[in-house]
């Protein structure tokens, strides 16, 4: 594959394929004629948010992170080898399990990184990766751009940002010291259609409380602010950033543009539903006293509408409606 030319009629894997972000992904990719492979162990993806019928569409119940899955010849190798550009979306998900599951999160991330990016460097294939707005850590008062310095204590949650930041290292190697083409997107908060109500993240914690009838639970103040950004921007940008040759061995953000407290997306929820009532509980008392909250954080998007031209082009309450359909189909085909 040229790098820079469009990935129409290649041959793409996305690791973590049936997920929220990978599925989509797949969508697009589908729809622009490329052949695709999605891997995946199910652990959090759905084989229902694919098109399995799509005869450009293959699928395999892999687990990237087993011992050996990095060696020649193992069966994420030969995938490898056969496609022409890799997507390595497949992540541990959501600040509670982090937390609460440090180190296995931790070790999950950098065991399924060090496997793929190995048979990359060994065929010398392009390779997107996806990293976290967690890098940035507590973030600060102003929009966070890709220079800012990450800083981590030895709270459990920041094993999850210091990984992916190990691996972030890694992927721009793999550019800077041999060559291979490479990318990183650091997503802030990615929601919509597709949403598993099972993640722990906070707009889909609300939705399925809210479709319920269960109080939407705010932890502190819910003066706790992010962006948000809908799972179709979030693939307009992986589509664009592989066709720019300014932002290999970089790390760039991705996000949405609106600042919304934790407190008024739990309003908006209630608002669309029609239904739910909002409380309010201290972070000690839902996650321990070693919890690390984080105040504010939003991206500063100057790098990637400069290299790519990318807006985003659908709002937070689009992404909310969408993620309350998936969940109401579930229901209705009796998946709680």
């Amino acid at each position: 594959m040229s790098i820079g030319q469009p990935l129409h009629n290649q041959r793409v894997l996305v690791i973590g394929g049936a997920g929220l972000i990978g599925s989509h992904l797949t969508d697009g990719l589908l729809a622009s004629e490329t052949r695709v492979t999605v891997v995946d162990n199910l652990s959090s993806g759905r084989l229902a948010n694919l098109d399995l019928s799509h005869a450009a569409l293959r699928f395999a119940n892999i687990d990237v992170g087993e011992r050996g899955q990095g060696n020649p010849g193992s069966p994420l190798d030969v995938m490898v080898q056969a496609a022409d550009f890799i997507y390595h979306l497949a992540s541990p998900i959501g600040v509670a399990r982090a937390h609460r599951n440090a180190f296995d999160t931790t070790k999950r991330i950098l065991e399924d990184g060090l496997n793929v990016v190995a048979a990359c460097l060994r065929h010398r294939k392009p390779v997107l990766y996806t990293s976290s707005s967690e890098i940035y850590g507590a973030g600060g008062d102003h929009a966070l751009g890709e220079d800012e310095m990450a800083g981590f204590g030895l709270q459990p949650r920041w094993g999850y940002g210091a990984a992916k930041m190990a691996m972030e290292h890694l992927v721009a190697g793999l550019w800077r010291e041999h060559g291979v083409p490479a990318w990183t997107v650091r997503f802030f908060n990615v929601v919509g259609p597709r949403q598993n109500a099972e993640s722990g993240l906070v707009v889909s914690a609300f939705c399925k409380a809210a479709l319920d009838g269960d109080a939407l639970i705010v932890h502190g103040d819910g003066g706790d602010r992010r962006t948000f950004l809908h799972v179709l921007d979030a693939v307009s940008a992986l589509l664009a950033i592989p066709g720019s040759p300014q932002l290999r061995g970089r790390s760039v953000n991705v996000g949405g543009l609106e600042n919304i407290s934790i407190k008024e997306l739990a309003e908006m929820v209630v608002r669309l539903s029609g239904s739910g009532r909002i409380v309010f509980k201290p972070y000690a008392d839902v996650y321990g006293a070693a919890f690390a909250p984080v105040r504010d954080r939003r991206p500063k998007l100057d790098l990637l509408v400069s290299a790519t031209g990318w807006r985003p082009r659908h709002t937070l309450e689009e992404a909310i409606i969408g993620c309350f359909q998936t969940m109401a189909r579930d229901y209705a085909g009796g998946k709680p």
